[in-house]
């Protein structure tokens, strides 16, 4: 399992979907981060993700912990995602990436 501390968190409607998302840093690389995506589609279906560099991987297990304590996940394999989920997954982790960047960039 891969230690994290989550620096972001953002919740978004993308083409009738709600995704909800954490930004992770890995402690042992902290120059590599990405997203856990959970992904709430207008049908009732609930699918998790993990979203780094373009790239969707299935998510094996997911610990949360209490603030300051790290987090841990399990990435899998590249996952198969329906167009559109990708499409909107995409825009929501985008955006906020740009978001979190830009704020941090105000803030240095």
């Amino acid at each position: 399992m891969n230690p994290l501390t989550k620096i972001a968190q953002r919740q978004s409607e993308f083409d009738g979907y709600t995704i909800t998302g954490y930004m992770f840093q890995f402690l042992n690389e902290p120059s590599r981060r990405g997203w856990y995506v959970t992904m709430y589609s207008p049908t009732g279906g609930v699918k998790h993700y993990w979203v780094e560099s373009d790239q969707f991987h299935s998510v094996v297990n997911y610990i949360s912990t209490s603030p300051g304590i790290p987090a841990y996940l399990d990435i899998g394999d590249l996952a198969e995602v329906l167009e559109a989920e990708k499409v909107a997954v995409s825009r929501a982790v985008d955006m906020w990436t740009r978001e979190h960047d830009e704020k941090a960039d105000v803030e240095a």
